[in-house]
């Protein structure tokens, strides 16, 4: 009895192993604060160091789950960090590793709640953007594919941005034609295959309409208008959406595409928009109050500030407001001058500004090729 005793007190004056995850996210944190200072080679360093800490046996359930979410971090972390660096080639196979070897739980849901979707997604964005960065172009278009028909077309549809590249990739090439019947081709297949799935539930002209490469065809036609100059036309996809401002989610990033392609041509577009906001309330139509904000133009300016100021209701003064603010320096400097004359309730309905739209794409050189079938 006396020994058992023994034995406890000694166990317990033993120092404890301190705890595995909380040490792999030290590491993990020193190297984001080397990141922060701009110090990138420490940084990758200190993310490989922390992603190569080797697994401690015995965790149990829950500390083994925190172990992993903390390794899987530092290896994003990792890529993220070598692709600042311009370390294209060692970026690439982070990103890979991060999508196949050491996903990121915390990001494993999907809008819609499909596991793993959302990791998957930007990991193997980061993949396309270093095939990219290096040249690849036809690897990176096929890799902007599967992510459209694979496991994580449900992500794809919450962000535009694969299709707006896949687009940008082929209209570069002049291949435009060619996307279009791959987008037909693949189409078909993954038609074919969800009614199958369904056995019966889902007709054909069910499937093909919500076929992904409805996304990508839906650009081209924007672009399409663009090149026609059917500005009318693009000026009722903005005027179209919906009142607020929300980025560029499913049901909001044809309107924001719409309003990028005005914004390019604004001794065109700003009279069309204004027509458009003429004779009805201008904070029911954000969209196009931003599409005016992003001319820069001081015509639209002036419009969207007069129509600020005759607003009673403070929710649409502050729609106009928020709208404004995202568009770009003359748009923000408008959006600042109201802010300071507004009431606090309009200040407190104004809120945070919009989401961002995506990342500006890296430009695309000349005489590119792709495949014409993937």
């Amino acid at each position: 009895m006396m020994a058992a005793f023994c034995l406890v007190i000694f166990a317990a004056a033993q120092p404890r192993e301190p705890d595995p995850a909380a040490r792999l996210e030290d590491l993990r944190r020193a190297g984001a604060a080397l990141r922060d200072a701009g110090r990138l080679d420490e940084a990758a360093a200190a993310f490989r160091k922390a992603v190569g800490v080797p697994e401690p046996p015995g965790l149990d359930r829950e500390a083994l789950a925190a172990f992993l979410e903390s390794r899987a971090e530092a290896q994003w972390d990792l890529a993220e960090t070598l692709y600042a660096r311009g370390a294209y080639e060692e970026a690439l196979a982070a990103y890979v590793e991060s999508r196949d070897k050491y996903p990121r739980r915390s990001m494993a849901l999907s809008p819609c709640g499909k596991v793993g979707a959302v990791a998957r997604f930007e990991a193997s964005l980061g993949e396309a953007r270093c095939l990219e960065r290096l040249g690849r172009y036809g690897e990176a278009a096929a890799a902007y594919l599967r992510m459209l028909y694979g496991d994580d077309s449900l992500a794809v549809s919450w962000d535009p941005e694969v299709s707006l590249r896949l687009v940008d990739l082929y209209e570069a090439a002049g291949q435009a034609d060619d996307l279009r019947a791959i987008l037909e081709e693949r189409d078909g297949s993954w038609a074919r295959r969800r009614v199958e799935e369904s056995r019966g539930w889902i007709s054909r002209s069910e499937a093909e309409r919500d076929a992904p490469g409805r996304f990508p065809r839906r650009v081209l036609e924007l672009r399409r208008m663009e090149r026609e100059q059917r500005w009318e036309d693009l000026a009722a996809v903005a005027a179209g959406g919906p009142e607020k401002l929300d980025g560029y989610g499913p049901v909001y990033w044809e309107a924001a595409e719409a309003c990028r392609i005005l914004a390019r041509h604004p001794a065109q577009s700003v009279r069309v928009l204004l027509g458009r906001a003429a004779g009805a309330d201008p904070g029911a139509r954000p969209w196009v109050i931003y599409a005016l904000g992003l001319t820069g133009l001081r015509e639209a300016v002036e419009a969207v500030l007069v129509w600020v100021r005759r607003a009673g209701d403070p929710a649409r003064v502050a729609a106009m407001v928020k709208a404004f603010r995202t568009a770009g320096p003359p748009g923000r400097a408008a959006a600042e001058a109201v802010e300071r004359e507004a009431r606090d309730d309009v200040r407190r309905l104004i809120g945070d500004p919009a989401p961002a739209p995506p990342r500006t794409a890296t430009p695309l050189p000349e005489g590119i090729r792709l495949p014409r079938r993937l």
